[in-house]
């Protein structure tokens, strides 16, 4: 009868180790899953804010166009057309980019803005992404296109 309850006594703690292998384990699972969400959402966020300085930078030019009044931004001619760039101050703008000191440092580090005739292709806002197809504007006033690529960094 002994010799039964010392063997009893072993198996108790055969479980508890089980039982703490088994918490040890899902928590090294939930703490991953926590930590790679965490890394998808900081991606995510660097996404959004580069596509709404793609939308700044495109209605910046439509603005600059309208008004007419800056050198650096004319109305092209059907067949031509020319890029700026928005860049931050660390970005190594030169003339005739425009430095932007409001770009978020952590995320968007330049918006290259294509403006094309309408009707004609645009040009390549960078060098990676081949010339778009001819589009169309959605009035007479303003006939051109716009084209934005922003480059973001995203550091994991």
């Amino acid at each position: 009868m002994n010799n039964l309850r010392l063997n009893n006594k072993g198996v108790v703690l055969i479980i508890v180790l089980a039982t703490l292998f088994v918490v040890v384990l899902l928590a090294n699972i939930i703490l991953g899953l926590m930590s790679s969400q965490s890394r998808l959402t900081h991606h995510q966020v660097s996404r959004i804010q580069a596509y709404y300085a793609d939308w700044g930078g495109v209605n910046y030019a439509y603005d600059k166009l309208r008004k007419g009044d800056d050198p650096k931004w004319l109305m092209p001619a059907s067949g031509s057309s020319y890029t700026r760039k928005i860049c931050r101050s660390d970005a190594g703008c030169t003339a005739p980019d425009i430095v932007e000191p409001n770009l978020d440092k952590t995320a968007v580090k330049e918006a290259i803005i294509a403006v094309c005739y309408r009707n004609d292709p645009c040009p390549p806002a960078s060098g990676s992404v081949p010339a778009g197809p001819a589009c169309q504007t959605p009035s007479d006033a303003i006939p051109v296109c716009i084209s934005v690529t922003s480059t973001y960094t995203y550091a994991p």
